[in-house]
């Protein structure tokens, strides 16, 4: 990064960390940005039932996520699509009027 170039020179200056901060903080919230924004069309595709685009969103934010932030949502996810693809469970029985 930034200044890892740079840290063999004593004399940074402060405005030249503080421009490598600035530069950090944005490179760090674009992709941040793009996987939540991955993870909300995720959501959506989940919701049309495409679950395999789904997956493949929810991969590529994950790959974004380099710090972890989204780490639970992105679990609770793929836990949501676990359980969508498991057939309901129906309690008593079908045909027949149940209990009486």
């Amino acid at each position: 990064g930034c200044l890892a170039t740079e840290l063999n020179d004593i004399k940074l200056s402060g405005s030249y960390l503080y421009d490598c901060a600035i530069q950090n903080s944005s490179e760090l919230s674009m992709d941040t940005d793009m996987a939540m924004a991955k993870l909300n069309v995720a959501g959506i595709a989940m919701s049309k039932n495409r679950k395999r685009e789904a997956q493949i969103l929810l991969t590529e934010a994950k790959k974004l996520d380099k710090h972890n932030m989204l780490d639970n949502q992105i679990k609770m996810m793929k836990e949501q699509m676990k359980k969508a693809g498991q057939p309901q469970q129906q309690f008593g029985r079908t045909g027949r009027g149940g209990r009486r």
